[in-house]
């Protein structure tokens, strides 16, 4: 990123992780910032100001005691010429001591390639779960590749809660141990995706029984509602509907429709009507 004693005029940083735009700009602080002068020679501004002349000015205000002065615009939800019109004249007249970091989601075809980009896309897969384990390297543990998938499925792709939990996994499972699948089953708690799936694919599978059980004990520990089991269970069935239409699926879609009629009005046995779209899921 460093070119020579001058940085980069302008950066985009395009994508909605905000770990990983966190990061690029903690990055740049260290590069171009001097340690104590973060106050006097970083401007940030949250949003994109109305008057787009405060940027230009910070812009162009010389460092105080750094080799470069860093003005950082977030909140930008794309990236293109009819929301930053000055942005022309800034490529073409660059300040020589300041780098323009702009955050936005996404980018119009008009930027692209205009300056470069920090790509601060979400990850998924294999390079999720690379992730995760070079998280767990770099804290000094490790992690098994099944905890890794794991704490990914309980988690999400938010790369902050996963670094947080990381963090804590390390301290749980005790250096220079991995973080196990045990480890992550003991400090971090199913995700309601997870819960409801698992035992709708117990129901599919022919077991309404134990998926039953499970319902039971997720809705008493407080990991899942009557509301969001049915609200899992309508997309369980549309998405098979987009696959393979059935008489069989439309009958148990109107049955979910009239249970949550029923739910709504104040039906005295919420649990019994779950109970009962699970036997109709597992015949």
């Amino acid at each position: 990123m460093k070119t020579g004693n001058h940085p980069p005029p302008v950066l985009f940083c395009i994508g909605p992780e905000k770990w990983l735009r966190e990061q690029a700009i903690q990055r740049l602080k260290k590069e171009w910032v001097s340690p104590g002068f973060e106050e006097m020679d970083v401007t940030l501004f949250l949003d994109p100001p109305t008057d787009p002349r405060m940027i230009l000015e910070a812009v162009r205000t010389l460092p105080f005691g750094s080799p470069a002065r860093l003005v950082v615009v977030q909140g930008f939800t794309q990236l293109e010429e009819k929301s930053i019109p000055w942005l022309s004249d800034l490529l073409v007249h660059p300040p020589g001591r300041s780098c323009l970091l702009l955050c936005g989601e996404r980018a119009g075809e008009g930027v692209l390639g205009r300056a470069e980009i920090l790509w601060c896309q979400p990850l998924k897969g294999r390079e999720l779960e690379n992730w995760v384990a070079a998280q767990a390297v770099a804290a000094g543990a490790g992690i098994e590749p099944e905890a890794a998938a794991l704490l990914i499925r309980r988690l999400g792709n938010g790369l902050q809660s996963l670094a947080q939990a990381v963090e804590g996994l390390t301290l749980f499972a005790g250096l220079p141990e991995k973080i196990t699948k045990a480890h992550v089953e003991g400090l971090i708690v199913p995700s309601i995706r997870e819960t409801v799936f698992e035992l709708l694919d117990t129901a599919a599978a022919g077991q309404p029984g134990p998926a039953m059980m499970k319902l039971k004990q997720a809705i008493a520990q407080g990991h899942l509602t009557i509301e969001q089991f049915m609200g899992a269970l309508g997309w369980y069935y549309r998405t098979a509907w987009k696959r393979k239409p059935t008489l069989r699926i439309q009958e148990a879609m109107e049955q979910l429709l009239q249970a949550e009629v029923d739910l709504k009005l104040g039906h005295p046995a919420p649990e019994f009507l779950a109970d009962q779209l699970l036997l109709r899921l597992g015949s």
